[in-house]
């Protein structure tokens, strides 16, 4: 008997190669939707053109895909959009903006204090005092503050009024019908159970804490936002 050959191994099937004129030809037949507006791509959505389709991708800010595109609320989540006061969602993005008193840092997140003393001192007649997020003003011996809390009255030696220089009340001092005084305080502040002294709180100039600001009962505590700390003041924030 004869010896059988051995079978040949098949080749795998290789692709024709495409002549350079023939995908010129295919790409002429190309019709770009993208341009021609016959995509259907949300209005949100970028179109991007492909060999005889398109396709749609969401824009920045927006999530989806891409016939249908939602903003992202950059704002709703633990780090509060990276704003350390508040974070206010725009279509497709988001803005920090700061407190009273204080000013929106280069980063745009940061808050910084704003110094009320170094233009026209305040308003103050005589003295100007910067805080974090705030200002006082106050007088030199001799003046009380006035109810307006800018402008300074002399005092006079005698007599318990709101004039006599012994009130005792550290804001607002009024005279009752009775002959007497009572003492008030500016918005913000509390008047404690001596019915004279006036404690900070956080609706005052973010209860002087350059972040973050919690009422408690021994008054104002001030945190950080994320990556940063809290300085040994107290009340300014470090980026760690």
């Amino acid at each position: 008997m004869g010896l059988k050959r051995a079978a040949r191994p098949l080749e795998p099937c290789r692709p024709a190669p495409v002549s350079p004129a023939f995908l010129s030809f295919s790409l002429s037949l190309d019709v770009d939707e993208c341009a021609e507006a016959l995509d259907n791509c949300n209005i949100d959505a970028i179109c991007q053109n492909t060999l005889r389709s398109y396709k749609c991708i969401c824009k920045s800010g927006y999530t989806g895909d891409g016939k249908h595109c939602e903003d992202i609320d950059e704002c709703d989540n633990e780090y509060n959009g990276g704003c350390v006061h508040e974070c206010i969602n725009i279509p497709g993005n988001y803005r920090c903006t700061c407190y009273d008193g204080f000013r929106l840092a280069h980063d745009g997140h940061n808050c910084l204090d704003v110094d009320e003393c170094l233009e026209g001192n305040g308003g103050c007649q005589q003295i100007c005092l910067n805080m974090m997020g705030s200002y006082e003003c106050r007088c030199r011996d001799g003046f009380f503050l006035s109810d307006n809390q800018h402008t300074c009255i002399q005092r006079p030696e005698e007599g318990m009024n709101c004039m006599n220089k012994n009130h005792g009340c550290t804001h607002i001092c009024r005279e009752t019908p009775r002959g007497g005084i009572a003492c008030e305080c500016r918005p913000g502040f509390h008047l404690t159970k001596n019915q004279r002294d006036c404690k900070l709180t956080c609706n005052y100039g973010n209860g002087g804490c350059q972040h973050t600001c919690d009422d408690t009962d021994q008054g104002p505590k001030c945190g950080c936002h994320i990556k940063f700390a809290l300085h040994s003041d107290g009340k300014t924030c470090v980026g760690q």
